[in-house]
């Protein structure tokens, strides 16, 4: 078992990790879409539920009454455990929005498919509160109603230890990997990885994994990899989220 921490400084202007995010919050940027009066993109979006680490009792649950059957499908998961896919959506939206006079988007279903428990409750409740549009620049970034501090909010160091790991090369850019975890074990915050880039210090990817056990809506657990656009040193464009959710029946 391998097991890493956040170096530690007496003092964080030690930490080369500082400077860095303090020139993060410092030209922090604003999504590129309010800047404009009209704008329309084109969207995919892809939904999967998978049950993983199921036993008897857990098929004999209510909720499986009359569709025992699906078991049969079950497939093995990288980790060896068996894992049930039983609900999949794919969707095409064209969004269409203004800022002018007044703020409004509309986001029109252009296909979809959809495979599983289309009626069920949990899964539905669960689908809507993945659609977020996340400002990784935000003090708080908000899931299921809970309010998480942002490694890349400008109060970002009240919660988190950042460490510098190494730099490397994203999608052309070249950019620092930071790792950052919660200071107290006690607080709902996140743990992951940072990508900023080195001559514009502007997040270019960022993972955001929870660290406590949630208990929300039958939620456990969340994991979130974001993906951004920096067309110039004001402004980010979201280009691509993907978010995994651990829920208990």
């Amino acid at each position: 078992v391998l097991k890493s921490k956040v170096k530690k400084y007496k003092n964080k202007k030690e930490n080369p990790a500082y400077a860095i995010m303090q020139e993060v919050f410092k030209k922090k940027r604003n999504n590129g879409l309010s800047k404009f009066k009209t704008y329309q993109f084109d969207e995919y979006e892809k939904i999967q539920f998978d049950i993983t680490n199921f036993d008897s009792a857990f098929t004999a649950k209510k909720i499986f009454n009359k569709l025992d059957f699906v078991f049969d499908y079950a497939d093995s998961s990288d980790t060896g455990k068996l894992q049930l896919p039983i609900f999949f959506t794919e969707a095409t939206y064209k969004t269409i929005g203004k800022n002018q006079p007044e703020k409004k988007t509309k986001r029109q279903l252009i296909a979809q498919k959809t495979s599983g428990f289309k009626d069920n409750q949990i899964i539905t409740m669960a689908a809507k509160n993945l659609y977020r549009d996340i400002n990784i620049y935000d003090n708080t970034l908000n899931y299921f109603d809970i309010g998480f501090q942002s490694p890349a909010g400008s109060d970002g160091f009240s919660t988190y230890e950042y460490e510098v790991v190494d730099t490397l090369h994203v999608r052309g850019n070249e950019v620092f990997r930071i790792k950052y975890q919660p200071k107290r074990k006690d607080v709902l915050a996140f743990q992951g990885y940072l990508y900023i880039t080195t001559d514009k210090f502007a997040v270019l990817e960022a993972t955001l994994k929870s660290t406590n056990k949630m208990s929300v809506n039958y939620v456990n657990a969340i994991s979130t990899e974001l993906e951004y656009d920096n067309p110039d040193d004001e402004t980010f464009l979201p280009s691509k989220i993907s978010t995994e959710i651990l829920m208990s029946l």
